[in-house]
């Protein structure tokens, strides 16, 4: 489409805006079922906190970035949310992790132990499905 309308072409810039804000769509169906897992489960799981510390700075200065370069929310859009539903993530494994440790409790996420926390899953080795 460059080719046939130029970079300032109206379909162009309007084809753009469609792709960045689908890709904010699905940055959105990326992050909140993860959200909503760590909320229901009330503790980080396989998440990796370290992980999540070095994308979310990096999404909200991509954004700066972005902005400072008068680049279009559909450019830089996608980067906001994407920062805004890790650092909601952050928060809640944070939270739990403090919760955790003033509860003086041994966190039912530890790496020994299943998801499930039930005796009958004590390692990874063990079957999920125990089937007869």
């Amino acid at each position: 489409m460059y080719y046939v309308f130029g970079i300032d072409g109206k379909d162009v810039i309007l084809y753009a805006n469609i792709l960045g804000y689908t890709s904010a769509g699905l940055t959105v169906a990326q992050w909140s079922p993860q959200i909503y897992t760590t909320y229901v489960f009330k503790g980080p799981g396989s998440l990796s906190l370290v992980t999540l510390l070095l994308q979310m700075p990096g999404a909200f200065l991509v954004v700066a970035f972005q902005i400072m370069s008068k680049k279009g929310i559909s450019t830089w859009g996608p980067y906001l949310v994407g920062g805004i539903q890790q650092f909601i993530l952050v928060l809640l494994i944070v939270y739990y992790m403090i919760r955790d440790y003033l509860n003086n409790n041994k966190s039912k996420y530890s790496l020994d132990k299943h998801i499930l926390n039930d005796e009958e899953y004590e390692n990874e080795v063990s079957p999920l499905l125990n089937i007869n």
